[in-house]
């Protein structure tokens, strides 16, 4: 969705798009929701962790 929004809706973002289906494999991703960050995004990382149940 964040990628949706953030750039496939933009001017810059309209030559691209998704391909295919979701990516749905437990034996591979395993259960549960991932994101992306930056190395850099500590402060980030460390309250995602924080709010995220395990």
């Amino acid at each position: 969705m964040q990628t949706e929004r953030g750039f496939l809706e933009t001017a810059r973002g309209k030559p691209f798009g998704f391909a295919g289906g979701n990516l749905e494999d437990p034996a591979i991703f395993g259960p549960g929701t991932a994101i992306g960050l930056r190395k850099e995004d500590t402060d980030l990382k460390e309250s995602s962790m924080a709010r995220s149940p395990r």
